[in-house]
């Protein structure tokens, strides 16, 4: 194809794909959006970033399995949009837009043919298959992960012919960020291996006409006359590249970067056999729905089959034998139908549940496997439409009027038109059962309310639903929907926690006590559910107990109010050795959070211990450099070291990077003042009451400043009354009272 329509065509399919889910972009934060991204704390402060590369990554994320580059996406989103669905649901839309692009270029290596290549690019852009996976912000994975499979493949291609090593390295990188995308990537060199059986170059790259452009594709019934497919040397010249990288991230995910709760999956009623059973019908089910994606649904309930005698197994046992029958007669028709058919079974062997899933069915998971039945329909219109279609030239009325000619044109071009109109009603009726879809999901509400039509017994949809109506402040209507939950299914930990909430709203404390303590005896690392649990105590002026069920919650997930909760308890209540202790634990969990690193500076400074102040808040700007607290604090220990140098650089840090900071500038006072500097003193205390008037210290420092330097006793009066006024209690209080009677008499003499 020229190059300037492969632009065109390239640029066309996107447009029409963002067209498709254009009306997507007004939708809210549904399914896990909210626990994605806006109850994220992980993704909210770059400082976190690092975490993405070490076993944190679950703790801070609570993510259940490793793929840290959707999580460096929705770092990047937030930086952007912060919590604007807008901007998450646009980078869903352009991502799935620039697979289809790919797709329809792959597709044409494929084909070597624009026409089936456009085709199969089009049923991509509008299939209501993929709707689930671009809807939903939390599912961002399998698109990510297809569109480096997608690069990754292409760059393979490009390596065959220009025997790039460029290319090849490319496309072992691209190979290696959708593993880290999602595990489904793990099948890409069976994929590879099959693009080669079926499309490789027709003449082997140790003969002479290997440079032929003419020979770049060959896909046919004379591909085993025309193609040497070298196994063996392929192996060692490009297979072994991605098997390489495979073998390092499963020593990645399953050995260094591995997620200890994944051992709590298991297969469905803990049995193989049944395993087998159940995913054969789930499979089923699968190409049902990519021939007919009806009625779409949010969360499937699949019962698990128990016996070889079942009406669900035998039908699909049925459909199986059926493609298998197609299979063999196509194998000798066309080479690209067999691509189309492997494609779909070796791209989604990682999702038959080999490896326990937490959803052993879902829509998203077909978003891989779909692609081949994309170029299955493709070739299907293309070669029937080349069998009825015997001329180039469309000139109707011309032939119609030849005799001889008429009845045999009217017989080729009827077909044709058919075949096309056809074509474009299903691409149509996608397109509107797309967009429907894609109303489904504007929100939680019409989300669920639609899913439990659909499955009245999904907990996921009830559970969900509760949580949508406790938001609203329907509390009866939420605990309804949760113990609907409960009652399905009584090991649901979220519904419990849940529950838990709704009684504590309504004031049932006891109640609300039973149900949090079920959901954490379900699971003891639940950090939601001792975090209620605790502020439960809180309520009830048991803090000791709070506390306790904080720092459990605090080992599990991050939270900035209850770590805030726990340190002021302890710093409150004078418990500084207990506080220095609960900071330096929860340091091993959270090593790069500058504000526990500062807060355990603050406390070595209390306690005395300068030295150990001076790394914590050292560490604190290490990796957080704009933090302004932090260099005053560090400035402020400087001083009680006697390093005036330093400690006056960090005050003049903390001022330029917070030119408002009050303390700051009292604190450069003080240390203007101790250097003889009276006026430069006067300016910044000055300063830090202009800023803040009831600063008790400032007015303090500036009012004995003035005494002193300018012998200004009316203004240094009003200041130390001041002081005193403000903070009575403070530590100078007994000598400031003392300076103040001595001004006023002598004032009074005058």
């Amino acid at each position: 194809m020229n190059k300037q329509f492969l632009k065109y065509y390239t640029i066309a399919i996107f447009f029409i794909t963002f067209v498709v889910y254009l009306n997507s972009l007004p939708n809210s934060f549904v399914y896990d959006d909210e626990f994605t991204v806006v109850n994220n704390y992980f993704i909210k402060q770059w400082k976190n970033f690092p975490a993405l590369f070490n076993n944190r990554y679950f703790s801070l994320s609570s993510e259940l399995t490793y793929r840290p580059l959707v999580t460096a996406s929705y770092f990047i989103d937030y930086a952007i949009w912060k919590t604007n669905p807008l901007g998450y649901h646009l980078t869903n839309i352009l991502l799935h837009s620039l697979n289809t692009a790919l797709f329809f270029i792959f597709s044409l290596f494929i084909f070597n043919r624009k026409t089936p290549a456009f085709l199969s690019a089009l049923f991509f852009s509008s299939s209501p298959v993929f709707s689930e996976a671009v809807n939903a912000i939390g599912f961002r994975e399998d698109l990510l992960a297809f569109l480096f499979m997608l690069l990754s493949i292409i760059f393979f291609v490009g390596c065959n012919k220009k025997k790039s090593v460029f290319c090849y390295v490319l496309s072992l990188i691209c190979y290696f960020l959708s593993l880290f995308a999602k595990e489904m990537a793990i099948s890409f060199p069976l994929l590879i291996v099959l693009y080669d059986y079926v499309c490789k170059r027709s003449i082997s790259e140790n003969t002479e006409n290997s440079g032929k452009e003419g020979n770049a594709l060959l896909c046919g019934k004379n591909l085993k006359k025309n193609m040497v497919f070298n196994l063996k040397e392929r192996l060692y010249k490009y297979y072994a590249g991605y098997i390489a990288i495979a073998i390092i991230y499963l020593i990645v995910r399953f050995l260094i970067i591995y997620n200890p709760l994944e051992s709590n999956l298991s297969l469905p009623a803990k049995s193989m056999f049944v395993n087998i059973l159940t995913m054969t019908h789930i499979l089923a089910y699968y190409i049902k729905f990519i021939f007919l994606p009806f009625p779409p649904n949010a969360d499937y309930v699949m019962p698990y089959l128990n016996s070889v005698f079942n009406i669900s197994l035998f039908l699909s046992l049925l459909l199986f034998i059926s493609l298998g029958i197609l299979f063999f007669r196509l194998k000798s028709i066309n080479k690209r139908f067999i691509f189309g058919i492997l494609w779909f079974f070796l791209a989604i062997i990682p999702v038959m549940n080999i490896i326990p899933l937490v959803n052993i069915i879902a829509e998203r998971y077909l978003y891989i496997p779909a692609a081949g039945f994309c170029i299955i329909v493709g070739e299907a219109f293309s070669h029937t439409l080349s069998k009825v279609h015997q001329t180039r030239k469309l000139k109707i009325i011309h032939r119609f009027y030849q005799k001889e000619n008429s009845g045999k044109y009217l017989t080729h071009q009827i077909p044709s038109i058919l075949l096309i109109s056809l074509f474009m009603i299903i691409f149509a009726g996608n397109i509107y059962f797309t967009t429907k879809r894609n109303n489904d999901w504007k929100n939680d509400t019409s989300l669920w309310s639609k899913t439990l039509i659909i499955s009245p017994s999904s907990v996921r949809a009830h559970n969900n639903l509760g949580v949508l109506h406790m938001k609203q402040g329907k509390l009866n209507d939420a605990i309804k929907e949760f113990e609907t939950v409960v009652s399905l299914d009584n090991s649901h930990k979220n519904a419990h926690n849940n529950l838990g909430m709704a009684y504590y709203k309504k004031s049932l404390i006891e109640e609300a006590e039973r149900e949090f303590a079920l959901a954490i005896k379900i699971d003891p690392h639940h950090a939601e559910a001792h975090n209620n649990l605790g502020f439960l105590y809180d309520g009830k002026q048991h803090y000791e107990k709070a506390v306790s069920e904080f720092k459990i919650a605090l080992q599990n997930k991050y939270d900035e109010n209850t770590y805030h909760y726990v340190n002021n308890y302890y710093n409150n209540g004078g418990f500084i050795a207990e506080a220095i202790e609960f900071c330096n634990t929860l340091l091993k969990n959270y090593p790069y959070f500058a504000n526990v690193h500062n807060d355990l500076g603050v406390l070595y400074t209390r306690q005395g211990n300068i030295s150990e102040a001076i790394k914590e808040f050292t560490k604190a700007n290490s990796i957080d450099t704009s933090n302004p607290d932090t260099h005053n604090n560090l400035g402020i220990v400087y001083y009680k070291k006697g390093n005036a140098m330093e400690a006056e650089r960090e005050f003049k840090l903390a001022i330029k990077l917070k030119p408002n900071h009050a303390e700051a500038h009292n604190d450069l006072g003080i240390l203007l003042n101790d250097k003889g500097r009276y006026d430069d003193a006067i300016t910044e205390f000055k300063t830090a009451i202009a800023i803040e008037p009831e600063y008790a210290n400032a007015h303090m420092n500036l009012g004995v400043n003035l005494l002193k330097h300018r012998n200004d006793r009316k203004a240094a009066l009003f200041h130390l009354k001041k002081s005193i006024g403000i903070d009575p209690l403070q530590k100078q209080a007994v000598e400031i009272t003392r300076l103040i009677e001595k001004l006023e008499r002598y004032l009074g003499e005058q």
